[in-house]
Order: C-alpha cells, then structure tokens, then sequence
C-alpha cells in the first residue's frame, strides 16, 4: 500500500511520540538532531523508527512521512526537539523510483493485494507508447485516494473498512507531478522516476497508467529517493548504525559518552532542513524574550538575511523566520506581526 507521504501504514508516528509503547530497557537522554535513514523492505516507518530511537536511546522521535513495509528509501528520522520540523518535513516534495507491473490489476493496488481478474496482454506496447501515457500525468490534476490508506472516514482508517469489503465515498485531492519519466523497460514490468507533491498516491498512479492503455497494473516495487533536502544518496542503513555502535562499544577504551559522541555526529543540525528561510539575528534581550514566549521588537526596515525581501514584504508575506542567538544558538522559528506602528517576532516553534 503506497502514497506520496507516501505508503501510509496504519501504525506510522508523523512527528509526535508513539503511545502506548513498552517500557523501554534504556535510560533515555536528550539528543537533538535529523538523521537520513534507508528504510529496509518489510518493515513498517513506525519499527524503523523505534529502531533508531533504540540505538540513539532518545526521549523523543518522530519521522517525517510513512512509507508502507513494501517500499524502501529516504525517511528522515527527527530526534528531540526536531521533532516539531516534522510536519515541515512532511508537506515537502518527494521523488520516488517505482516499479510497475502492467497488465493485471490487484485488490490493494500494490503486489501485496489478490491479482484481479485475467492477466491483459502488453506486448503490442512500444517505449514510446509508455512514455506518451506518463507524459499525460504530468502537472496539476485531482487524485482519488485509495481505500487501502491510513485515512480515515467518520473516524475509522479507509483500510479497515476494504479489509472488511466495504467501499465508501473518498474526496479527491489536488496534487502536483512534477515529473515523470521511464527509467526502464522491460514489460510487463516498467521502472519510473515520479516527483511530486505531498499526498500523492503512487499506487493510484500506477492503477491510473493501467487504466490509460485500459487493462489493469498495479505497484510492483517503490522506493524514495528524495524527501525535501534529504536524497538517497547520503544515507544510512539501520544496519549500519548498529555496526557503528556495537564496533565502538567492542573497543574497550570506549566510554558510553564517546559512543554517543560518534552516533551523535552523525545527525544533522536541526536548522539543516531549514536553511532557505529568512535569517534574523537576536540580542540578548529580544532572545530572552522569544525564549519565555513573548513577542520581541524589530526595528529595522530589512530586519533578516538571506532574503531580498524587507521587514514588510516578510509581514506580508508571512514567512518563517529563523531566529538565533549571537548568530550562533540556533532558537526557532517565528512570524512577523504588527503591534500598534511596530513590527514584532511573535514565536512560533522554539528548539531551545
């Protein structure tokens, strides 16, 4: 079962703390930062990332977007306070590589489903007739979801109900590709490259491309390759990072501190994810008040870089801003308000 954020399986946490978990055999600690992980086949988003919470023994965790047991790739796991950049994270744009099998249909839309029907024939099918049908795909349109998906109808998860052979009424939704294109083919199975916005189903789109040359498909493989600023290409296996540990730990001049020294320079800074926002430096009195909550003053007519915009055209605009301390510590986030004649920093997200 695949979507954009995407594959969304019932037991996913989307940055927040999983309830209801056993109670852990760690002494939980502290830790603040973004790793990239390559989530193996045939595990859920939710195990990958008790795993790596494990591993880092971390108060908090979160991922930034499901992907089913069936897919692989990019799943930015947040540790601590970066777990408040999740749903940041999660309206970013995804790119995906994604097999697809053309000529039977299956009751999930994916391989894990029932095959439906009888096998069509594609062996009339050219490349150039696969690449005219994806170039149909590409830009704005509606996408139904599908009824195998974690969303819900009068508060019961859309999975549920098909598990029970019930078919309800779903609103479609507008989503973007970006691009598509054919990376390989070898029918009846193809490989594509897909990006495109949050929320798009890409067992849909294979059941639409089916559709298109009208015989069934369905989702054969998928993996992420791309997530935001995350790719594919630095990353790190769970695998790996249980080797790193049980390595360091193995060496007998190895403390538990330097252990998770070594873990810790693996994640990214938190700001890392954020770095295209508008950048405004504190003083030691504004930071004081946006640490407590409280709105603090600006003065100036262009009060952040690496913008061209002005104060106004940030109000305006209503842009996140990252805030920091002696350019330095990085606070948060906040939004440009007025009160009375001036411009204030009201906070929004603090990671202090």
């Amino acid at each position: 079962m695949a979507n954009n954020d995407t594959d969304t399986k019932p037991d996913s946490c989307v940055g927040r703390n999983v309830k209801k978990q056993p109670r852990r055999s760690y002494i939980q600690r502290e830790i603040n930062g973004i790793i990239n992980i390559d989530k193996p086949y045939g595990l859920s988003s939710n195990q990958v990332l008790q795993k790596v919470r494990a591993i880092y023994q971390a108060k908090k965790a979160g991922h930034t977007g499901n992907l089913d047991p069936l897919a692989t790739g990019v799943l930015p796991i947040c540790l601590g306070h970066a777990t408040k950049l999740s749903q940041l994270l999660l309206d970013s744009d995804k790119c995906y590589l994604a097999g697809v099998r053309l000529g039977i249909s299956t009751t999930t839309g994916d391989k894990e489903g029932d095959f439906l029907g009888q096998e069509e024939s594609t062996s009339h099918l050219k490349k150039k007739d696969i690449e005219t049908a994806l170039s149909t795909f590409k830009g704005k349109q509606q996408q139904m979801p599908p009824m195998y998906s974690a969303l819900k109808y009068q508060g019961q998860p859309l999975y549920k109900l098909a598990r029970q052979g019930i078919q309800v009424q779903r609103k479609s939704r507008e989503i973007e590709i970006y691009d598509i294109e054919l990376i390989k083919f070898n029918l009846p199975e193809i490989i594509i490259k897909v990006c495109c916005s949050k929320g798009t189903y890409i067992r849909t789109l294979a059941e639409d491309l089916g559709s298109y040359f009208h015989f069934g498909a369905h989702l054969s493989s998928l993996r992420r390759i791309k997530s935001g600023i995350f790719t594919d290409e630095k990353i790190y296996t769970i695998d790996q990072l249980n080797t790193f540990k049980q390595v360091s730990q193995s060496n007998d001049n190895q403390n538990q501190g330097v252990i998770e020294e070594k873990l810790d320079h693996l994640l990214l800074p938190m700001d890392s994810v954020i770095l295209d926002y508008p950048k405004i430096i504190l003083d030691d009195i504004q930071s004081e008040d946006i640490k407590y909550g409280r709105q603090t003053s600006i003065n100036s007519d262009r009060c952040c870089t690496e913008t061209d915009l002005t104060t106004e055209q940030l109000f305006e605009s209503e842009a996140y801003i990252r805030m920091y301390w002696q350019n330095a510590t990085f606070i948060g986030l906040a939004l440009l308000k007025k009160r009375n004649s001036e411009f204030v920093l009201q906070p929004k997200r603090l990671f202090i």
